[in-house]
């Protein structure tokens, strides 16, 4: 294993997201949260409630700075913490994939479009290879930049795999499927660098 990835991922677990499951989580944030927004007393709760850390400890000095990369005009997004906590919650990717595409099917709907699709894996790849990495603190290395150049080099890759072929769209039965596949390993950040970085 990469000494970057080893250390990621020694950091990941010290956020304690890893002892609940992921519907778990997204229900959590949902419960605490109103208008789209995570104020500071509902914060506390969910932390309280889900055991998370948040606030910075001496294996990790990074923690709340990494936590203030999540805010929107001072206040938290549901929607993205939402995310962050399904990625790194236990679970089936089947429950990942389904929990992703409810958040990210707007219209409730029960399609995805290829422009919604591609606001999800950006958004997986903003969380596991930008804000995640950014725990590590790493001074002298591109790991960050290599792992944008693979996600830009595999970005259509991963929409023609997800999404049906010149229909443009995926519905929720489909997406779930094709998760449930080798590809889940893109619901976990690890899997997701992986993928990233693979040849």
């Amino acid at each position: 294993m990469l000494y970057e990835e080893a250390k990621i991922l020694g950091l990941e677990s010290l956020l304690e997201y890893y002892k609940n499951s992921s519907v778990l989580i997204d229900s959590v944030h949902r419960k605490y949260s109103a208008d789209g927004f995570i104020n500071s007393q509902q914060w506390a709760d969910i932390s309280e409630t889900l055991q998370i850390r948040i606030k910075n400890c001496p294996s990790c000095l990074k923690i709340e700075d990494f936590f203030s990369l999540f805010l929107d005009d001072l206040k938290i997004p549901v929607k993205r913490m939402s995310i962050l906590g399904i990625l790194l919650g236990c679970g089936h990717p089947r429950q990942k994939a389904r929990l992703l595409f409810e958040i990210f099917d707007v219209g409730c709907n029960g399609v995805l479009t290829l422009s919604e699709v591609e606001s999800m894996f950006d958004e997986i790849f903003d969380i596991s290879c930008t804000k995640l990495v950014k725990l590590a603190d790493f001074e002298e290395t591109d790991y960050e930049k290599r792992l944008e150049t693979g996600y830009l080099a595999k970005k259509n890759e991963i929409f023609q795999m997800v999404v049906n072929g010149d229909s443009q769209k995926v519905d929720l039965k489909n997406f779930v499927m094709k998760l449930e596949t080798d590809l889940g390993k893109l619901l976990h950040p690890h899997g997701f660098r992986m993928f990233c970085l693979s040849k």
